[in-house]
């Protein structure tokens, strides 16, 4: 009898152990649920067109920055539990047009009703249902998009047990199906994709593991493409990612249609950079509605 009992307790202390040392990729976010939001965007695009003949190349560019604090609740959310209906109370905001100083006050201490569900999303004054003028909308939808239908788990994996260095393959699908769709050639081996344990630590009060999820083409005509994130995962299952740093870069070559004599031997060189921090710390002491679908604000945030 006590054989058995020693059986049992051993084995069930084994188990034990298994749950707290397994991460898993599974979090829950549900409408209610409320955050203190803090986001840093830098973006920019440069069209350099290479037309045939000793004529310099002609360049144009595009940028946009922006720093934004906010409260941040979730109203409704799609079919795989991604947000798509939030309400953001900003606090604060800043930011650049294309070199063009933002005019803040469109959206500092403002309360903004967001309507993700389509494009172009929809950002309107929660006071007066007004939508907000057209360069805040701009800053807004460069930071908040339409949800995807895949969420950290169908990247990462169900979960795995954490070790510093350790490494594995994930899937990036997304991505592939995107290229696919711009016409780009794409082989068995032409997207690498894998995530690396960087270790552990206690951001802001709270114990997680930080990985780095890496996503880049190999040899494939006419693009470069690398995108790497890290993400910091609370320890605990029931908390979401609270810190995700993205940074990434594309550089696509196009000849010009030939059909167009004046055109015909010219090419199109389009480089795309963006810089990217999201923290979404949980809002203590907020009422939670009851649970329903999950998902991962960083699939939502930094997709």
């Amino acid at each position: 009898m006590m054989k058995s009992g020693f059986i049992f307790s051993l084995v069930l202390f084994c188990c034990l152990v298994r749950a707290e040392q397994f991460l898993s990729f599974d979090r829950p976010t549900r409408a209610g649920d409320s955050f203190r939001a803090e986001i840093n965007l830098a973006s920019s695009r440069e069209y350099k067109f290479v037309l045939a003949g000793p004529d310099k190349p002609i360049v144009k560019q595009e940028s946009l920055s922006v720093t934004m604090f906010a409260g941040m609740k979730v109203l409704e959310v799609n079919s795989v539990g991604n947000p798509n209906r939030m309400e953001l109370q900003i606090s604060m905001v800043g930011g650049y047009l294309n070199g063009k100083t933002f005019d803040a006050s469109q959206l500092m201490g403002k309360t903004v009703l967001c309507d993700l569900r389509r494009l172009p999303c929809r950002f309107v004054y929660a006071e007066s249902g007004q939508s907000v003028p057209r360069e805040a909308r701009r800053l807004l939808g460069a930071v908040f998009h339409v949800p995807p239908e895949n969420t950290l788990k169908n990247t990462l994996g169900d979960g795995i047990v954490p070790a510093p260095g350790k490494k594995w393959s994930i899937s990036a699908l997304p991505v592939i199906e995107s290229l696919k769709q711009r016409g780009f050639d794409l082989k068995g081996n032409s997207i690498e994709a894998v995530a690396k344990i960087d270790g552990k630590e206690n951001y802001r009060g709270i114990d997680c593991w930080q990985i780095t999820a890496s996503i880049l083409s190999r040899d494939v005509p006419n693009l470069d493409f690398r995108m790497k994130a890290e993400l910091w995962i609370p320890a605990d299952p029931k908390r979401n990612v609270i810190r995700t740093i993205r940074s990434g870069v594309e550089v696509v070559d196009r000849m010009l249609p030939m059909d167009n004599p004046v055109s015909a031997g010219s090419s199109v060189r389009v480089i795309a950079n963006e810089t990217m921090e999201a923290i979404l710390m949980p809002s203590e002491g907020e009422k939670k509605a009851p649970p329903r679908k999950k998902s991962s604000w960083s699939d939502f945030i930094l997709r």
